[in-house]
């Protein structure tokens, strides 16, 4: 009996459930240990998202390579501070470099080709 129902029922049930699994695929993460999604808004608040490994290139390389020319403003990384009252001493962008090896160590490093600045 359980068999000619399910039978009967299959398609049905399989087209709710495929439906049911690609409308909660499309959603940002939005809980801690939900997938980062690229190319989409990844909210979540109260919480910090951290990377850390030992590599001696760069732990996270982004890269712009749009080749779109516009008037203004094309960048790899943008941060944005949001609050209108952060405090004292608050960034939008930090770079802290712990090194204590050498006199040509940066916290944030900034290269322009052309006449601008890298940083």
């Amino acid at each position: 009996m359980w068999a000619r129902t399910l039978r009967a029922l299959g398609l049905p049930v399989l087209a709710a459930s495929l439906a049911a699994l690609l409308a909660t695929t499309g959603a940002s993460a939005a809980n801690p240990g939900d997938p980062f999604l690229l190319g989409q808004d990844n909210s979540i608040t109260g919480f910090t998202t951290s990377l850390s490994g030992a590599v001696s290139g760069p732990q996270l390389k982004v890269a712009n390579a749009s080749t779109a020319r516009t008037w203004c403003c094309a960048s790899a990384i943008s941060g944005l501070l949001s609050s209108s009252n952060p405090g004292t001493y608050s960034d939008a962008v930090a770079g802290i470099n712990d090194g204590t090896g050498g006199p040509f160590q940066t916290g944030v490093y900034g290269r322009q080709n052309g006449s601008g600045y890298g940083v």
